[in-house]
């Protein structure tokens, strides 16, 4: 197996038109995309990639693994493979102290 090379694309989140970004790339075609973003603008960006037909595998970040993404992405998201260094179920007492302070 080789690497292609990658391909970075930025955006700003409410000022980018995602669903133009997502054309972008599509015609690259790539094999998987990751997505670092906010749960609403990664299950936007879900959604036109899917909608515009890409068989990229998804990726993305813990920043996105809410309630939000499910809610806003739909069966859109499903398959979206989330990367996380934890689990925001964890019955830890200590983490879920931190959990409630973060509210």
């Amino acid at each position: 197996m080789t690497l292609r090379d990658s391909t970075v694309f930025t955006f700003v989140s409410g000022e980018t038109e995602l669903k133009g970004l997502m054309t972008q790339i599509k015609i690259t075609e790539p094999e998987a995309v990751v997505f670092i973003a906010s749960p609403i603008d990664t299950a936007l960006m879900v959604q036109y990639g899917r909608q515009q037909g890409l068989e990229a595998q998804f990726f993305s970040s813990s920043w996105a693994q809410t309630d939000e993404l499910l809610a806003k992405g739909g069966q859109a998201v499903e398959g979206l493979e989330l990367a996380a260094g934890y689990s925001p179920q964890n019955p830890y007492p200590p983490f879920e102290r931190f959990v409630e302070r973060q509210s």
